[in-house]
């Protein structure tokens, strides 16, 4: 709880280094918090599907959790960036290099909103299939090369 708590406190620190403890116990809260909140959202959803019930409650309960949603991911992101800046300089790499798996990360979710989008409607994806499964194939290498450099042991 401390290293969650040392991570909100540098809410905006990039400097200095953080152990591998510190990271990992707060990308696991962030996960964890991330994960309850989907998993209500695809409740809701999966019981009341796409049609839209009549209930008032309904309509609000879901836009009041997709905004929640929203916020709680824009209000983590500046101390998990970070946090992880530290983490890499602990570990003796550049920060700066963890904005390859972050371009990484955004063109894939733009790559599988067009997908869906495309999916829902009568349209073709404007990214063609293999060029999705390319861009997913490396985003995920690159976030694997990037969890063992958080892994590295620190440097003296």
């Amino acid at each position: 709880m401390n290293e969650i708590k040392t991570c909100l406190k540098k809410y905006f620190s990039f400097g200095g280094k953080a152990s591998l403890k510190e990271f990992w116990k707060w990308c696991f809260s962030v996960l964890g918090v991330s994960l309850l909140m989907a998993c209500v959202l695809a409740v809701m959803i999966a019981v009341f599907g796409n049609r839209t019930p009549s209930c008032l409650f309904y309509e609000v309960a879901f836009k009041v959790l997709l905004i929640l949603f929203a916020c709680f991911h824009l209000a983590v992101l500046c101390p998990s960036l970070a946090v992880a800046s530290r983490r890499l300089r602990d570990a003796g790499v550049c920060p700066w290099s963890m904005l390859l798996p972050l371009a990484m990360c955004i063109a894939s979710a733009f790559v599988f909103m067009d997908a869906g989008l495309a999916g829902m409607s009568a349209m073709q994806p404007s990214v063609p299939v293999v060029w999705q499964v390319v861009i997913y194939a490396v985003t995920a290498l690159v976030g694997f090369v990037f969890i063992c450099l958080f892994c590295k042991p620190s440097k003296k």
